[in-house]
């Protein structure tokens, strides 16, 4: 389960959630775009041992993009 913050830009815009690997060079093992205004989502990925990071961003109509700080977390 991913949960952040919610985002208040004050126009429309979508989410975009993305798993990487936590190696050199990070290696994109997942990715979703959420439609909605939801600030939790389920992943649909099975991912083996190891240690990942995710971000977020939120795209506007334009395909502006602001991305979120990475967060870390292992799978043991």
């Amino acid at each position: 389960m991913l949960e952040w913050f919610r985002f208040k830009p004050g126009f429309q815009f979508r989410y975009l959630v993305q798993i990487y690997t936590d190696e050199v060079p990070a290696i994109l093992v997942w990715q979703k775009e959420i439609i909605s205004s939801e600030i939790q989502y389920l992943t649909d990925v099975n991912l083996s041992s190891g240690d990942y990071f995710w971000v977020i961003w939120a795209i506007d109509e334009f395909e502006n993009r602001t991305q979120s700080k990475p967060a870390s977390f292992i799978i043991p």
